[in-house]
This record gives C-alpha cells, structure tokens and sequence, in this order.
C-alpha cells in the first residue's frame, strides 16, 4: 500500500517538473 502511494507521489513530482 505504501509502495503504490510513494509511486504516486514520484509520478506527481515528475509531471510537475516536466511542466515547470
């Protein structure tokens, strides 16, 4: 559960860099 929730959290921080 945990693992799935940290994945999340590294794909959001990815998008967000992508945009910036």
């Amino acid at each position: 559960m945990l693992d799935k929730l940290i994945y999340l959290d590294l794909v959001v921080l990815m998008h967000a860099w992508s945009l910036i």
